[in-house]
């Protein structure tokens, strides 16, 4: 039977907006944690570092088993995987409703991490082979937007929910919402097959070997030592915004959980220009070098106007976060699409994925540690450096990378 070029459309139309769902979903019961953190820290009376032992077992499940994800993502039908991981991540989250002790929470936080990783990789994969490359950047865009909508919803009704029943509740709601999805996804997508000119193309493309010594001489090695920094940023940022501005300034819980939202916001309303530069600039390198560049001047002033307002603050934290996040566009979701050729987007996709989280479990426990020893000003120069190092290498190897990656 021969689907026409309409019908080809509407399939494509359908799939990509199960795809931003299905990311929804994932991070509506991923960034759950993060923003009603705050709150437990006050309610269990647990130490910061007590309660950002979950996130940075999650943040290490979930990098060590994005690299299984993507080498089985290359390997198996995607949305399997898919299914799996949002479907074991509502089933944790409906654990923590049930089971509310810090130690078990830490526990079975870290499976999240776990079962949160089978997503994304095979997603990349999926939509590559359906959409192909001139459309992959506008799809990645657009499921990436849906997550920051996840996100923004998670922090803006979290403090609404604590206020009328308890944040327990946040992981009920999270949990029942992405179980049903879990379910949705598997049957909508059950038929779904990648198109027959790119299945070709790929089983052609598969006698292509990767040159190793080429991609380190591309840049590989500032790549993930970038992405490590924009995990620990990215993650940073967002998780202990909100107890920073409640240590800091003196503003209640519920205030602070408040400004959580602002970050996703200004993200997602920022990521179609993030890609628009890179599309203009055309080397993911150059372009992340830009976005270091401005995050270092951001962190550097936070560091020099600390403490003075908190709007000052929170606009500097909101311009750092959205940097990264363009980092994170440039090299952990468009420059696996260069190795589509070989087969490989799922397997690079997860690679990367697994080194911004690596970062991300650093921040999650590390944060806490150097506030609670040396004080939020020391974590802000911490930043700075880490930034810096990374900008500089970023900058040293774009001739390289532009030469080495075509």
């Amino acid at each position: 039977m021969t689907i026409t070029k309409n019908e080809t459309k509407k399939l494509n139309k359908e799939l990509k907006i199960l795809c931003c769902a299905v990311y929804f979903f994932s991070y509506l019961s991923r960034q759950n944690y993060p923003a009603v953190l705050t709150e437990i820290i006050e309610d269990m009376n647990v130490s910061k570092s007590l309660a950002g032992i979950a996130l940075m077992g999650s943040f290490i499940s979930y990098g060590i088993f994005q690299i299984i994800s993507g080498i089985f993502g290359d390997k198996i039908k995607p949305q399997k995987l898919v299914f799996a991981g949002l479907f074991g991540s509502s089933a944790v989250n409906l654990l923590i409703w049930l089971f509310p002790n810090i130690y078990f929470m830490n526990v079975v936080w870290c499976l999240n991490g776990a079962f949160q990783s089978l997503i994304w990789p095979p997603l990349v994969r999926l939509i590559i082979e359906n959409f192909g490359e001139k459309e992959y950047s506008v799809t990645v865009v657009r499921v990436t937007q849906a997550s920051y909508i996840a996100t923004v919803l998670v922090y803006l009704l979290s403090p609404f929910v604590i206020a009328s029943l308890n944040w327990r509740c946040v992981f009920a709601f999270s949990g029942m919402g992405a179980m049903l999805f879990s379910l949705v996804w598997l049957i909508k997508t059950k038929n779904i097959e990648s198109s027959l000119a790119r299945k070709e193309k790929l089983i052609e493309s598969e006698k292509e070997k990767i040159n190793y010594r080429k991609l380190l001489a591309s840049g590989f090695i500032p790549i993930i030592l970038s992405t490590i920094v924009a995990g620990f940023m990215r993650d940073g940022i967002s998780t202990w915004m909100p107890t920073y501005i409640n240590e800091t300034y003196g503003i209640s819980s519920f205030s602070s959980i408040l400004t959580g939202a602002v970050i996703p916001i200004f993200s997602a309303l920022f990521l179609d220009v993030l890609n628009f530069i890179g599309e203009k600039i055309g080397n993911e390198m150059k372009t992340a070098s830009l976005y270091l560049g401005v995050a270092l001047l951001s962190c550097s002033l936070m560091y020099f106007g600390f403490s003075k307002l908190p709007v000052f603050d929170v606009a500097l934290m909101v311009i750092v976060t959205i940097c990264v996040h363009g980092v994170n566009l440039m090299l952990v979701c468009n420059v696996p699409k260069r190795f589509a050729k070989y087969g490989k987007s799922s397997t690079m996709s997860g690679i990367l994925n697994a080194s911004v989280y690596a970062g991300s479990a650093f921040s999650a426990y590390g944060v806490a540690s150097l506030a609670t020893e040396f004080g939020w000003r020391n974590v802000i120069l911490f930043w700075i450096g880490a930034v810096a190092i990374v900008f500089v290498l970023c900058i040293l190897w774009i001739k390289r990378f532009e030469k080495n990656m075509k």
